[in-house]
This record gives structure tokens, sequence and C-alpha cells, in this order.
């Protein structure tokens, strides 16, 4: 299902007893083809640090830098402040970013809406949440 509203902190979906490396997240429906953006039937992936992110080249994008804070504060800001800058952005270009707090995993998705890299809490959607566990890249896919 489409979760939350683009800028909301509430909505999104809270999974516990998440196992990394043995669960997988299965994106399905319009999320599914909202992240294969390029219609191969998979994700293409990368990680990088706050101001690292090409949104441009890939397709979910694991942030290395930890969230200081709360995955779900209001206007997602801990999470817009770690991301940061966007590079390689055009308007309306959209990925999914995991990123994490040290102790859980949040499945984001941004879509920057005017191109210029900025991402406003109107441009980031909190899909879910993994309690009290750190996903990697390969616990995502397409369902």
């Amino acid at each position: 299902p489409d979760i939350s509203a683009l800028g909301a902190n509430t909505g999104f979906v809270s999974v516990s007893n998440f196992q990394s490396g043995t669960d997988k997240v299965q994106l399905t429906g319009t999320v599914r083809t909202a992240a294969d953006k390029n219609g191969d039937a998979s994700l293409s992936t990368a990680s990088a640090a706050t101001n690292g992110v090409n949104i441009g080249s890939s397709e979910l994008v694991s942030l290395t830098s930890v969230v200081s804070g709360s995955l779900t504060d209001a206007s997602l800001a801990s999470f817009r402040s770690t991301l940061g800058m966007l590079t390689n952005s055009s308007a309306g270009a959209s990925m999914l970013v995991l990123a994490n707090n040290g102790t859980s995993s949040g499945l984001y998705q941004v879509i920057d809406t005017n191109g210029d890299g900025q991402v406003a809490a109107t441009e980031a959607r909190l899909l879910s949440i993994y309690n009290s566990t750190v996903l990697s890249l390969s616990d995502v896919n397409l369902g």
C-alpha cells in the first residue's frame, strides 16, 4: 500500500523482529513501480555518506552516515539533515533511501520535486521503520 504522505511522520509501517540477512523487504505495487525507475526488474544500489547521494544513478541508496536522533521526528528533519544535498538531481528525480540511527532502520522515498538537490519535508516520505535492526541493501528487493 501507499503509506504516508510526503513530509508526514505518521502512517508508516512499523516492523519488529526483522532479521537482517534472513528476512526480505518486498517492494510491490506503486512503490515497486516508482523504485524500479529503469524497468529492469532489479534495484540499482549504492552506499553514500551525507551530501554524497547521487539521485541520478541509483534506485536504492544506503546512507553510511548514521542519523543522529529519531528516524521519525517532525518533518523527518534528522533523516533529511543526514541525507544532506543530493547530487546529479533533476526535477522529479526519485529514489529510495535506507537510513539507520545505529539501532533501527528506516526506508524512505525521496522525490526532488524541483530538482534543486535540497530535500524539503514535502519531498521525503517514510515508508517503514525496522525496530532494533540495521538493514543492509541486500535486505530490500522488488516483489
